[in-house]
C-alpha cells in the first residue's frame, strides 16, 4: 500500500517544517544568548520593607464569639526582609496586630451569659 501525498499535503508539510525550524533556532539563539550575559551573583545586601492587610479567622470561634461578638477581624502589620550575599539566604521579620474589644463572657449549655466585665483581645 502506498500513500501519495497531494501537492497541497507537501505545500503545508513544507510550511509545518520552516515553521519548526524557525522556533527551534530561535529558542537555541534565545538559550545561548541568556547563557552569554548570565551574570555573576551580587555581592552585596539587599533591604526591603513590605506591608500587610488581611483578615485572621480565629478556631476558637465559640470562645471568640461569646467574648467579642464575632470570630474573625482585620489586622495589619508590615515586615523587613535582608537578602544576604551567600546562595541566595534571606532574613525576613515582621509582625501584625489585631485589636478587638468585648466583655468577659461564661457559656454555659449553649448560652452566652455575659459580665460587666470589658474585654480586649489584642
Amino acid at each position: 500500500m502506498t500513500i501519495r501525498a497531494t501537492p497541497d499535503d507537501r505545500q503545508s508539510l513544507a510550511i509545518a517544517l520552516i515553521a519548526s525550524a524557525g522556533v527551534a533556532a530561535a529558542y537555541c539563539a534565545g538559550k545561548a544568548a541568556a547563557a552569554r550575559r548570565r551574570a555573576r551573583p551580587s555581592r552585596s545586601v539587599e533591604i526591603g520593607g513590605y506591608a500587610m492587610f488581611g483578615n485572621i479567622n480565629f478556631t476558637a470561634d465559640e470562645s471568640f464569639d461569646a467574648i467579642l461578638g464575632e470570630h474573625v477581624g482585620p489586622i495589619f502589620g508590615g515586615g523587613a526582609r535582608v537578602g544576604l550575599p551567600w546562595g541566595g539566604l534571606f532574613v525576613d521579620v515582621g509582625a501584625w496586630r489585631f485589636h478587638a474589644e468585648g466583655e468577659r463572657a461564661f457559656v454555659f449549655e449553649d448560652e452566652v451569659i455575659r459580665s460587666a466585665f470589658p474585654s480586649t483581645s489584642q
